[in-house]
């Protein structure tokens, strides 16, 4: 046997346990969103897998440079914010999924994923109907909502947009679009009637876009996805300062903050008493957590890119705003348009939720830094 042979199969043996300990950590991380009594326990046994996850990647595999630079970077950052500042942990935890996961192919680590994240929702859904654990009931505008095992429902709808996100991500090419876009349809009505998930449910039927977008030709493909970056993150910085921009007392201002649930009320207090630093901070939220009476003095910042900003800092936004930018300019100078498409509406998403950059359900981080060979493999056979 040939050191070579030899030294191949150990990375294959190398990159199935990190796989595994991934797909434990984002099991956990459902649980740990749960109503089940030990939510606490599988979150902290979710960071342990992480950064044993981590430390086999670093110590055991090769990347590439860029990828060590990232990881570099991202440790100082996020470790220096939570070490010195008592920022959150969780950036760390980005960061490290994030460089660890960049050596597999996302097209098997989407899959793996999606199939968990099914089997544990219905896991919570059977145990919530048949009352070993609690299904929160919220009422709101005189909807009922379900959380259906999960602290909130718009907790496990963030788990089913990104459910369909990967669904559609790992199929490209033009086989099953009809079955595509009548699951994207069939998730859109269950989120809106039984989660209440107006945005999530409104963003899922997006996503047909990004099914019939293999019927697009290249050149109106990259025209729609570079026109569509721009806007997308456009809005998304917009979103961190529009009530900086909008006067607290106007009517748009008013509008707006009905439109999206009274979370403008929250971003004007967080720049009325906290200012973004350089590296993270600790800011005190205060969310339901499960609760269904009301929640003295809540807090909580839905806002992906406004939570980034002030709670992992300057460094940190710009940093992943960087990662992001050339992720997306790489789809695209690969011809990777459905994907594009898919990540642009991901990055919408976390405009009205903080689901962007929870390291428990946003399971596109494992393709932020990947090789465009991997990026590439599984997809090639397929592209227009």
């Amino acid at each position: 046997m040939s050191n070579t042979y030899r030294h191949d199969r150990d990375n294959s043996v190398v990159k199935k346990i990190i796989l595994i300990l991934y797909i434990i950590s984002l099991s956990l991380g459902i649980y740990a969103n749960s109503t089940f009594s030990w939510a606490n326990e599988a979150n902290f046994i979710r960071r342990l897998s992480i950064f044993l996850l981590g430390i086999m990647s670093l110590v055991l595999l090769n990347h590439t440079l860029k990828q060590y630079v990232f990881l570099v970077v991202g440790v100082f950052v996020t470790g220096y914010s939570y070490i010195i500042n008592r920022a959150s942990i969780e950036y760390l935890i980005i960061v490290i999924i994030i460089f660890s996961l960049s050596i597999i192919e996302p097209k098997i680590i989407l899959k793996y994923s999606i199939i968990f994240i099914l089997s544990n929702l219905l896991v919570l859904v059977i145990c919530s109907k048949i009352g070993l654990i609690s299904n929160l009931l919220f009422y709101r505008d005189g909807v009922l909502r379900q959380s259906l095992g999960t602290i909130y429902p718009l907790t496990f709808a963030a788990y089913v947009f990104f459910l369909c996100g990967g669904y559609v991500a790992i199929n490209y090419g033009k086989s099953k679009i009809l079955l595509q876009i009548s699951i994207l349809i069939i998730a859109s009505i269950f989120l809106l009637k039984i989660n209440g998930a107006r945005n999530d449910s409104i963003l899922t039927l997006l996503m047909i876009g990004s099914v019939l977008s293999v019927y697009i030709p290249k050149r109106f493909n990259k025209t729609i996805s570079i026109v569509g970056t721009v806007i997308v993150f456009f809005l998304s910085i917009l979103s961190i300062f529009i009530t900086k921009i909008l006067p607290y007392t106007t009517n748009l201002y008013d509008s707006l903050n009905v439109i999206f649930n009274g979370r403008l009320q929250f971003q004007y207090m967080l720049f009325t008493y906290y200012k973004p630093q350089f590296f993270g901070q600790l800011i005190p939220e205060i969310g339901l957590g499960g609760s269904q009476a009301p929640v003295l003095n809540y807090f909580y910042i839905d806002n992906s890119y406004t939570k980034m900003l002030f709670m992992a800092g300057i460094a940190f936004t710009i940093f992943m705003y960087c990662i992001l930018i050339a992720l997306v300019r790489r789809l695209i100078n690969n011809d990777m348009y459905k994907l594009v498409y898919i990540i642009l509406i991901v990055i919408l998403a976390g405009i009205s939720e903080d689901s962007f950059i929870n390291s428990s359900m946003n399971i596109f981080f494992t393709i932020f830094i990947t090789s465009n060979g991997l990026l590439l493999k599984g997809y090639k056979e397929n592209l227009q």
